[in-house]
């Protein structure tokens, strides 16, 4: 099996809301386990642990791709093991192509100082096309320009598919 994992599944305002559920699910534990349990004690702190863990899995997630016996598949990772995979349809795609896209995240937390706050990056749309490229299928946006290029590199070695630019022919 190759994988790739590339880069973070979260943006970084996601991160904080997860990280309050986290805090939130750890002061729940650290009650119930400084009180005396009863059966339904048990059963609240088992949900509590099972929450905080799946927090905590999404928080610390990566996109990526994967690869096994010619199947290439969108996957999501915990550092380098692979959490969920599914399969990439290539069905009437021949090419793939990165887009660069300038886009902005508001930040809601800033609105009374500054209510226009945002933060501007550069986003690397991976795109799946077809032969004339007038349909195209969005893999994953990358923020890294150097992570598009593995990405690519991981597509082409893998698969059939070409790297091209991306040109639409509506002719």
């Amino acid at each position: 099996m190759h994988k790739l994992p590339l880069e973070p599944n979260l943006t970084f305002q996601q991160r904080i809301h997860i990280s309050v559920f986290i805090f939130i699910g750890i002061y729940m534990i650290y009650e119930l386990l400084s009180y005396g349990l009863n059966t339904k004690g048990y059963l609240i702190l088992l949900a509590a642990i099972l929450g905080t863990s799946f927090f905590i899995i999404l928080f610390f997630s990566k996109k990526g791709l994967a690869e096994k016996c010619g199947v290439t598949y969108n996957a999501v990772y915990l550092g380098d093991f692979l959490i969920l995979k599914k399969k990439i349809d290539f069905n009437d795609k021949t090419a793939c192509s990165v887009l660069k896209f300038k886009k902005s995240q508001k930040y809601p937390f800033f609105s009374a100082a500054k209510p226009d706050l945002a933060h501007e990056f550069n986003a690397f749309d991976i795109y799946l096309l077809n032969q004339r490229h007038t349909k195209k299928n969005k893999l994953f946006s990358l923020k890294k320009e150097s992570n598009s290029k593995l990405a690519i590199d991981f597509l082409t070695n893998h698969t059939e598919l070409k790297h091209e630019i991306y040109s639409p022919n509506f002719s």
